[in-house]
């Protein structure tokens, strides 16, 4: 995190659908509260809000944040020191930055990871169109042999 005279960013809480969660800080980093993490969520976690703090406890902090990946414009919340978004696509998202009014950049990345439902993998359209293959060979094989029966024995009368 860059130390400038805005203080230090951090994360104060994190809640996905509604139910606040603990993110998984194992990887070297300082404690609970730091930015610059992985949030995993599963497909069904579409929901999520992230309450941030500048730790120089002014009131005249301003924070600018957007999803890189999903917003195409920055988002500025003059009195609420969260960033919210509902009903997400599955797919990786950054959140970024946190500014003051002087101009002075407190920028952290928070990865977002969104997976992908079971139905929309890879692995399970290609069992799909196997299946549907294999389905379609089975019709057309007994058709087949069914018009070859029948004809056999139309020859035969």
């Amino acid at each position: 995190l860059v130390q400038n005279d805005c203080g230090r960013l951090v994360i104060t809480d994190i809640e996905v659908n509604g139910n606040t969660i603990y993110p998984d800080l194992s990887n070297g980093e300082e404690g609970a509260d730091e930015t610059g993490f992985d949030l995993n969520l599963r497909s069904h976690e579409t929901s999520f809000s992230i309450y941030f703090s500048d730790l120089s406890y002014r009131h005249t902090t301003r924070y600018s944040y957007m999803l890189e990946g999903y917003d195409n414009q920055w988002y500025v919340s003059d009195n609420l020191n969260f960033a919210s978004y509902r009903n997400l696509p599955p797919g990786s998202y950054d959140l970024v930055r946190a500014s003051t009014p002087s101009g002075k950049v407190s920028e952290r990345i928070v990865s977002i990871h969104l997976a992908a439902p079971w139905y929309a993998a890879w692995w399970f359209r290609l069992l799909l169109f196997v299946i549907v293959m294999t389905v379609c060979c089975v019709v057309y094989y007994n058709r087949q042999r069914a018009l070859a029966i029948r004809k056999k024995a139309h020859a035969r009368k």
